[in-house]
């Protein structure tokens, strides 16, 4: 059985969606991307469970700590696109998408319109999402309604998903082992939603909305190698086709492909055969996370095809006698680095392991161990029966490094993801895992909320990119409440509320939250925008402070004799100092002078011990090797 580091990794990030409809230019200006809350109260999104802020995320409540993180992917996102005209997100968490205990799907989303027939310099009877086709026309083709919708697997960690496992939701980029980093998987997610996508189905088929039949302006880059063909000039068959040829389809976009260099890594991962010559050619691997990297020289030698010393050809058990050569093994019954591990200490050279599913192209190989010094790759089930059978006669190979960029084709075309086994949602609409980039179909840990080539796929399909590598950001927010009241039945309780944003960073979208008993509801603000929770405070210049007074109205059916509120605000980024973004409204009723209004760290310990508890709790670090 594989190791959980190789179960996480086969995790499917998402599955893309589509629906309809239809309809100047924009002007240059930063995107305005906002999330609408599509989750019941008390669930996802508006999710009450109290935790301790987190790598730079300073939501003390799990729905919070989870639109911070909405807001910020939404903001590296709105910092590199221009855009005249907003981009509401239906944003939710989901209990019933597919996931099991070794795989499953981290998230889905897609646009919820499509547009034809717009404004130059767009293509005349071409389907545009509607995110895209919005700026296109200069105008909102969905009348204020969400453009795209994004949905979370709820269940990520529990017995039936992915145990062992969780979301999180710092901002640092600090996530553990068995971690998925939440802002990593909503930055993927929007993508789609703003076009990052085909809408051809599994047969080749064109989408059709009111009664047209047309192709979608991806299709328009997807260059297939086999046949020399645009996605758009193929018959329904030969898409059909071209979506189940491993590493055959590329996107020949002119402004990706001049930007891909500075982001596909050179050296493609290959098996070579060099004899016999009936099989001589690259085979597709799998790497290794273990072990020494590929080189471009690579290690030469003989395939074998040992037994262990449980007369296995899995390598799980000791060799009992040494090995000479490159040894072919299963997989299958242990982790990937015991079979390796076992293989080195008997004198292999290095390790070639056969996939015992069907499908291509081969998946890499989790796990880690420092003690790996041989290199190792998977291959296909189709092309380890192959060898094996060609063993007795005499099989060399070696296992290097191509000169070519790692997922892209000779010409720097960057590959899209084509299994031959059609994957609903994920071919043709991401880019091949073997790149490393954000839209893999599968979670990468190497990330660390970089946009990399994606917004260079959205300006060749037509979006304004000014800014396609935002920079990092931070702010320390801070928040402090003064004043002093008592509650009584039917009234609302009043108090002073000031946010400084201590820099360095300006700090766009502050968020301000509130957390109150049942009972308690947001009443009023004065000098803020608030009309209720979450609210976003604007964009505030480092150095600067606002102060405004909030109102919480107290139903004549609350019977407490204590009442609390806690508020507490955010920038959409990694916050330095969280110890000073919350503060507690406390008041009893019909006493006077107790109770009142202050800041964290203040007053009101028994409750912030409550807030802080998992502050303490151990996190394990990964590498960014």
């Amino acid at each position: 059985m594989e190791n959980k580091r190789e179960a996480i990794r086969r995790a499917v990030i998402c599955a893309a969606a589509a629906l309809i409809l239809g309809a100047s230019r924009p002007s240059h200006a930063a995107a305005s991307i906002t999330i609408v809350i599509a989750d019941p109260p008390d669930k996802g999104l508006n999710d009450p469970t109290p935790v301790a802020p987190v790598g730079g995320n300073a939501g003390i409540t799990v729905g919070q700590q989870r639109f911070i993180a909405f807001s910020y992917a939404a903001t590296i996102w709105g910092a590199a696109l221009d855009a005249s005209v907003g981009i509401p997100v239906s944003s939710s968490f989901a209990d019933n998408l597919f996931c099991q205990t070794d795989r499953g799907v981290l998230a889905q989303a897609g646009p919820r319109s499509v547009a034809t027939d717009l404004p130059s310099p767009a293509r005349p009877n071409v389907w545009y999402i509607g995110t895209l086709a919005s700026q296109l026309a200069g105008q909102d083709v969905d009348n204020g309604n969400p453009s795209m919708s994004a949905t979370f697997n709820a269940q990520v960690g529990t017995a039936n998903c992915l145990p062992g496992s969780g979301w999180y939701y710092g901002l640092d980029g600090n996530t553990g082992t068995n971690q998925f980093d939440f802002a990593d998987v909503v930055l993927h997610e929007f993508a789609h939603g703003l076009g990052f996508l085909s809408l051809a189905n599994q047969t080749g088929s064109w989408f059709t909305a009111n009664g047209r039949s047309l192709p979608d302006v991806w299709e328009f880059t997807m260059f297939d190698l086999l046949i020399h063909k645009h996605w758009s000039e193929m018959t329904i068959g030969e898409r059909a086709a071209s979506a189940i040829q491993p590493r055959q389809l590329v996107w020949d976009g002119m402004i990706t492909r001049s930007a891909a260099p500075s982001f596909l890594v050179a050296g493609t991962p290959t098996l070579t055969v060099t004899s016999p010559p009936s099989l001589a050619r690259e085979y597709l691997v799998g790497e290794a996370q273990f072990g020494p990297p590929l080189t471009s020289t690579g290690v030469a030698g003989t395939l074998i095809a040992p037994l262990d010393s449980a007369g296995s050809t899995e390598g799980c058990s000791a060799f009992g006698s040494p090995l000479s050569g490159i040894a072919l093994l299963d997989r299958g019954d242990c982790t990937f680095v015991a079979k390796v591990l076992n293989a080195q200490a008997a004198g292999a050279s290095a390790v070639v392991i056969v996939n015992n599913m069907a499908g291509s192209p081969p998946p890499t190989m989790g796990g880690t161990d420092s003690t790996v010094t041989i290199p190792s790759v998977q291959i296909t089930q189709a092309d380890g029966a192959l060898l094996k059978a060609a063993i007795p006669q005499g099989v060399t190979v070696n296992v290097h490094l191509l000169p070519s960029l790692r997922g892209a084709d000779a010409q720097g075309n960057t590959m899209l993801y084509t299994p031959d086994q059609y994957a609903a949602g994920s071919s043709v609409s991401h880019t091949d895992q073997s790149a490393l980039l954000l839209m893999d179909p599968m979670y990468n840990q190497r990330l660390f909320h970089k946009l990399d080539l994606t917004p260079y796929f959205l300006r060749d399909i037509g979006w304004s990119v000014s800014n396609p590598d935002p920079t990092d950001q931070s702010a320390d927010i801070a928040l402090t409440v003064t004043g002093s009241k008592n509650y009584q039945k039917d009234t609302n309780v009043v108090c002073n509320v000031t946010v400084s944003n201590k820099g360095p960073s300006n700090a766009r979208d502050v968020l301000l939250f509130a957390s109150a008993p049942a009972g308690i509801t947001f009443a009023s603000s004065m000098g803020s925008s608030c009309t209720g929770f979450p609210c976003s405070l604007g964009t505030m210049a480092a150095g600067t402070t606002r102060s405004f007074t909030v109102s919480f109205h107290v139903s004549p059916s609350y019977t407490d004799s204590n009442l609390r509120v806690t508020l507490n605000a955010a920038p959409p980024f990694s916050d330095p100092d969280v110890s000073n973004n919350a503060g507690t409204v406390s008041s009893q009723r019909g006493s006077l002078g107790a109770g009142g209004c202050s800041s964290t760290g203040v007053a009101e310990p028994t409750l912030l011990a409550a807030l802080l508890l998992l502050a303490f709790l151990p996190r394990r670090s990964r590498s960014r090797a």
